[in-house]
């Protein structure tokens, strides 16, 4: 699981028809893990998609830090990451707890792109503003909507220090996205960003 630059289909809950058969272009980043080399290639793919499809979106999962000195001992850890995804016109992103709650706030501030996850609630914490989901409009006309989703380990929280978990709760992500069914309707493309691994996106595929 942990591949440099992970390209796949994003899990999705259902497409609804459209009056006008389009393609939807979706790639999806996850485990990038500071391996900022490959950056140009990264872009350079995106690109030749963009110039080609008006409907492209660029989603990343988490895991962007931790395995690059350059990127993981930055004077602000972690932003040189966020400063790429900005510019290779990132739409959508998920977790990244590796440093503590300060840092991630500044990332969320950083970034372009909303940060969701609809299974935590850091409505106690004074840095972190994930939003649940987020809808965008692609240059083509098609609406996607994208629900953020965090696996959990046996402890009820996700793989990091759990002193980067202070006054977060999460919920179970297979529930949670089932909730967010309802944002499906006529037109709308509905999207998991998930970071659950691989198990429990069959799991949230089945029950929604």
């Amino acid at each position: 699981m942990k591949k440099l630059f992970s390209f796949f289909l994003a899990l999705c809950f259902g497409l609804t028809a459209m009056a006008q058969s389009q393609e939807l272009v979706i790639v999806a980043l996850n485990d990038v893990h500071a391996q900022i080399d490959n950056f140009p290639k990264l872009a350079a793919y995106i690109s030749s998609l963009r110039a080609s499809n008006e409907n492209v979106i660029v989603m990343n999962a988490g895991d962007n830090i931790s395995g690059n000195p350059y990127v993981d001992c930055a004077a602000d850890k972690g932003e040189p990451m966020y400063r790429l995804l900005n510019a290779v016109g990132a739409d959508f992103g998920n977790h990244d707890f590796d440093n503590d709650q300060e840092n991630l706030g500044r990332r969320i501030k950083q970034a372009n792109f909303p940060m969701i996850c609809a299974n935590m609630d850091p409505s106690k914490t004074k840095d972190l503003r994930f939003k649940p989901y987020a809808i965008l409009k692609t240059k083509g006309g098609i609406e996607v909507a994208v629900v953020g989703l965090i696996g959990m380990g046996g402890n009820g929280l996700p793989q990091s220090h759990p002193k980067h978990f202070r006054d977060i709760v999460f919920s179970n992500p297979v529930t949670t996205a089932c909730e967010y069914v309802k944002l499906k309707k006529p037109g709308t493309v509905l999207v998991a960003l998930s970071h659950c691994g691989v198990k429990d996106d069959k799991k949230i595929a089945a029950a929604c």
